[in-house]
């Protein structure tokens, strides 16, 4: 591609203190099949050498462009990075992840004029080894799409290619009040819009579980818990407010006393439990991600017996 030509793809990658990984991240871009595409790096602020490699690349190979700002956080970022997209499409990758070669190639296969937004399955990389996480399907439906979504364990807006007139058309842009589960948010209201979504079965996206210094792996901790409950309610009220949740009300409220499952081993919690989505505690012996045990201990939990569901953790604990 010409630098005078227009991009057909805006690939954003955020970008902060992930030096360790970011050479193998870029190259597996810059390696696309498909190779008409614009590579956006963001620089939030890093304080390792991130920056100093992106602008490396950038003077190698003129579809890089960089972006140095002041810390925002990821949602911030990503908007940035948005708004500096020329392509009539855009995808988003994190910068210790790494992409198949035939990513773009595949993706833009899916396209018709009429698709909103597409994706794969992930190639999850973990001290394991790896295997095929399968992302939520397409359903027949808004509603059972939803639900397909909030019945995933994990939900991304990485590895996805959207059109860009969808994303502008209906304003989406990521919560920058938001920077833990701020994929949640955003991929339920990108479903909502949607007239049509597209899925390839094929693991395209390599995502690496292995990066211990990843948001993901730092914010497993009670603010980040109490975030992604707020993230979620806001979604539940957009949906709620659009008339859109009864269908999937009850995969949301399954995925919700899963996130909420983590107060039952702080009893000082207890109270708080019947507080946040107390509507969701009808559902705790249809979950179907919870174990017997949990389920007992957040029974108890949720109908005031506290005493024996302290009882209840000390054991499992021992």
């Amino acid at each position: 591609m010409s630098s005078e030509e227009r991009p057909v793809v805006s690939v954003v990658v955020p970008v902060y203190n992930a030096a360790r990984y970011l050479e193998r991240c870029l190259d597996s871009i810059l390696a696309q099949s498909f190779d008409r595409f614009e590579l956006i790096l963001v620089d939030d602020g890093s304080t390792d050498r991130s920056g100093e490699i992106a602008d490396q690349f950038a003077q190698r190979d003129k579809r890089v462009v960089v972006f140095h700002k002041p810390n925002a956080g990821v949602s911030h970022t990503r908007n940035f990075g948005l708004s500096h997209s020329r392509g009539e499409f855009v995808t988003f990758v994190d910068s210790d992840d790494f992409l198949c070669g035939n990513y773009l190639e595949e993706l833009m296969g899916l396209m018709t004029p009429e698709t909103d937004f597409c994706f794969g399955n992930m190639e999850m990389l973990s001290e394991n080894g790896s295997f095929v996480y399968e992302t939520f399907a397409p359903g027949n439906g808004t509603q059972e799409t939803l639900s397909n979504l909030f019945m995933c364990g994990w939900m991304f807006a990485i590895g996805i290619l959207f059109r860009m007139s969808f994303l502008k058309d209906n304003r989406l842009a990521f919560p920058e009040h938001i920077n833990y589960t701020e994929d949640v948010w955003f991929v339920a209201r990108a479903v909502f819009f949607a007239g049509s979504i597209a899925k390839t079965e094929q693991a395209l996206y390599r995502y690496n579980a292995l990066n211990s210094d990843s948001i993901t792996h730092r914010s497993h901790n009670e603010t980040a818990e109490d975030i992604r409950l707020s993230s979620m309610a806001e979604t539940v009220s957009f949906l709620q407010g659009h008339r859109s949740f009864e269908g999937c009300k009850e995969a949301c409220y399954w995925r919700i006393l899963v996130w909420k499952s983590w107060m039952s081993l702080h009893p000082e919690k207890y109270p708080e439990f019947n507080v946040r989505f107390p509507e969701a505690n009808a559902y705790i012996q249809s979950n179907p991600f919870l174990s017997g045990k949990m389920k007992v201990l957040l029974w108890l939990i949720a109908h005031g017996f506290y005493f024996p569901a302290k009882i209840l953790v000390r054991l499992y604990e021992r």
